[in-house]
């Protein structure tokens, strides 16, 4: 395996440009993730002389592209891969830039980058540059995509050639010399899958034994919590933190407020003058540092806006409301009278009431939502550290899959919604994935593309090739060909029977999920979004579950439970919840998921129960705010 790797004689650095300066851009962080893995993976840890080499990694933003890139060549790196800066667009000029400092183009990498991006439309129009500047490779690409991966395969062994032919290094370059002189030429095929593809052959009956899904789901939790899968941190900017996961606790910097400030729009007083007149011997806005304020004296008043820091020696705030104007001079008050008595402390916000310097405002395994952004920036927080969210892939299966962009249908054929549907789920609760597109149903490829998604994911998701039809090789290929293990396969419910769940030998989390737009969807409520929260460290990775009655009767299904998606609303009385059926529960219906806001659990019906009765109490468990 060695012989294959990337041999460097000084090291490789990446730059990885954040053009929109958001510094926890997902993008950018999976761009991060995948390099780093894609090296370690792909490139030998010592270099030619056996020292050990160098990688390094690092996240510039768009403000100094030509310096940032002049500064890393300056290091005289063998490799200086350079992700981001490629498109079209205004701003993206780090393939320009690039071009103007090499001295010796390789145009057949450039040629292997464009055959590989052809297809791709948000890629086609990107400039991607290779060649040398003094003694550095120099190679620009586009943020993670899902061809990224692709193109750095393809052209690894182009790389290890052109560094060889470089340094000079007679033996390296010899021996591939003589690779290509001994092998046969043959057409290039893609990984072979072991799995048994006779159709006469294939199992009749699940080997999986059916689990309950409160088992299944505790199954999931377990393994994550015993292998430590996620648990890693990160520090971010607290504007960019909502959707985050607390890892360490906040302290305040400040007391806040910083100051005893007033509550209201007024004058600040001392409370023992009482009511009458007083003479208005400056003003205080708030932000504003205005004249220094002399301590107040007795019959003596500032005006004060909300917000603005009280006066030394003022212990109450009048509101505006409750004085009258007895004198003003060009334009400015000079006398005032107060009507009512103030009492002392009135309408002051005393310096630390809300929260004192170095207390502790966001513990451990908070969720970060708008009041917490804002909270931390109020304190004078401006990162935190968190859990780092996993790196997720989805990918769909299925000969009959076409893009959702497809004018005309094959015969056939239907577009895929699942990857539309899971991906805006996974975004709603926090978590972006990476869209790995349609794979057909053909071991090989699955093999493939499953292998290519395991190498820089931390969790993959599929949809459909779970059931017992004869194309459903997914199961097979996980364990003949990955080593995968597969902790279940079959899960007692309706929708979502065939839902699977299996990791590699290095704890990375397989989630095969029904073909069925509403299966798939049910179950990633399940099972997937809950592993996910286990992943971060939440607290509660578990859906919400609450009770609620049924507005009619309702009919048992006699083989399995079903969790049957509903509406839940007020009753008139507002005392209960009531559960309204959302229609027909075909598990291809994603119409009746649209007014959905809940999963009502209703059990497996027998001979003496096939029916719930008008207004029993069921669970539901809850899919969406209900508010």
């Amino acid at each position: 395996m060695d012989q294959d790797l990337l041999v460097l004689y000084k090291g490789v650095n990446v730059l990885i440009f954040d053009l929109n300066n958001s510094n926890d851009d997902y993008h950018i962080l999976q761009t991060q993730s995948l390099i780093q893995t894609w090296c370690e993976t792909n490139v030998k840890s010592v270099l030619h002389n056996g020292s050990k080499c160098d990688m390094n990694i690092a996240i510039r933003n768009g403000n100094k592209l030509k310096s940032d890139i002049e500064e890393r060549i300056g290091k005289e790196p063998d490799l200086l891969l350079v992700f981001g800066g490629t498109e079209l667009r205004h701003g993206h000029e780090a393939s320009d830039i690039c071009e103007e400092l090499i001295r010796k183009k390789i145009t057949g990498i450039e040629f292997i980058i464009y055959s590989v991006v052809k297809s791709n439309p948000d890629l086609v129009l990107d400039k991607f540059v290779c060649g040398y500047c003094r003694k550095t490779l120099i190679l620009t690409l586009p943020l993670v995509t899902k061809d990224t991966l692709a193109i750095l395969n393809q052209i690894r062994p182009v790389l290890k050639h052109a560094l060889a032919v470089y340094h000079d290094d007679i033996a390296s370059v010899r021996e591939k010399h003589g690779e290509l002189l001994t092998k046969p030429v043959v057409n290039s095929s893609p990984v072979k899958s072991k799995i048994n593809r006779d159709v006469t052959q294939r199992s009749r009956h699940s080997i999986y034994p059916m689990l309950e899904v409160p088992a299944a789901q505790k199954l999931i939790l377990d393994y994550i919590s015993k292998h430590g899968c996620g648990g890693q941190k990160q520090s971010v900017q607290c504007r960019t933190a909502a959707g985050h996961i607390v890892a360490e606790e906040s302290v305040a910097r400040d007391d806040l407020p910083p100051f005893d400030a007033s509550i209201k729009d007024g004058y600040a007083v001392i409370a023992a003058d009482g009511a009458g007149r007083r003479h208005v011997v400056g003003e205080r806005s708030a932000g504003s540092p205005g004249k220094v304020c002399l301590p107040l004296k007795s019959g003596h008043c500032y005006r004060i806006n909300t917000g603005a820091p009280i006066p030394q020696g003022a212990d109450s705030v009048v509101q505006v409301e409750d004085t009258e104007l007895i004198k003003g001079e060009k334009g400015e008050e000079v006398e005032i009278n107060i009507l009512k008595a103030p009492k002392k402390g009135q309408d002051i916000r005393v310096r630390g009431i809300d929260i004192r310097k170095g207390s502790t405002i966001l513990s451990e395994g908070n969720l970060i939502g708008p009041p917490e952004v804002g909270l931390l920036a109020s304190v004078g927080v401006t990162n935190v550290t968190v859990y780092k969210k996993p790196i997720i892939h989805l990918l769909s299966t299925g000969n009959e899959l076409e893009e959702p962009e497809a004018h005309v249908l094959k015969p056939g054929c239907i577009r895929d919604s699942n990857r539309s549907v899971l991906s805006s789920l996974l975004a709603e609760n926090g978590f972006p994935c990476v869209d790995r597109g349609i794979c057909r149903d053909d071991p090989d490829l699955l093999l493939s593309s499953l292998s290519s998604n395991l190498l820089c994911c931390d969790v993959i998701i599929t949809t459909g090739s779970v059931s017992m039809g004869d194309k459903d090789y997914l199961k097979e290929i996980l364990v003949a060909d990955l080593g995968a293990k597969i902790h279940f396969g079959r899960v007692n419910m309706k929708p979502g029977k065939p839902t699977t769940f299996a990791t590699t030998n290095d704890h990375k989390l397989i989630f095969c999920l029904p073909g069925n737009p509403v299966s798939a969807m049910v179950t990633c409520h399940l099972f997937v979004l809950p592993a996910l929260k286990a992943f971060v460290r939440s607290v509660h990775p578990l859906p919400s579950v609450i009770k609620a009655r049924l507005p009619s009767t309702m009919t048992l299904d006699t083989e399995r439970p079903e969790y049957h998606r509903v509406s839940l609303q007020q009753d008139t009385t507002g005392d209960h919840l009531i559960a309204y059926s959302t229609g027909h529960q075909l598990s291809s219906k994603l119409l009746s998921c649209k007014a959905c806001n809940g999963f009502a659990i209703l059990p497996k019906g027998t001979d003496t129960k096939s029916k719930l009765d008008k207004n029993t109490l069921v669970d539901v468990f809850l899919t969406k705010s209900l508010y």
